[in-house]
């Protein structure tokens, strides 16, 4: 699944763990929060849920198995069904 990813996905190393991280661009202000809302609706789907910061018109989204204190396979399906949404 990892090598499917977009290759903005990145995976940065947290004080105890590492997490993947993307930031996304937009042209407004309500096309980011558009966006958010149907990662949030994936998120719920999957029952996992990603951090998630909104910025004007960018969102930073990062992802990993809190329980585990990994990225697991469920950081990588969401990962790649938000990448599907982005169309990318």
């Amino acid at each position: 699944m990892k090598d499917k990813l977009h290759p903005n996905w990145e995976i940065e190393k947290e004080s105890s763990h590492h997490r993947l991280v993307r930031k996304f661009d937009f042209d407004t202000y309500m096309e980011a929060v558009k966006f958010l809302n149907s990662v949030a609706e994936i998120a719920e789907e999957i029952d996992h849920h990603p951090d998630m910061l909104l910025k004007w018109a960018s969102l930073d989204i990062s992802t990993w198995t809190h329980s585990e204190k990994k990225i697991t396979d469920l950081d990588y399906e969401l990962a790649t069904r938000i990448d599907l949404l982005a169309g990318s």
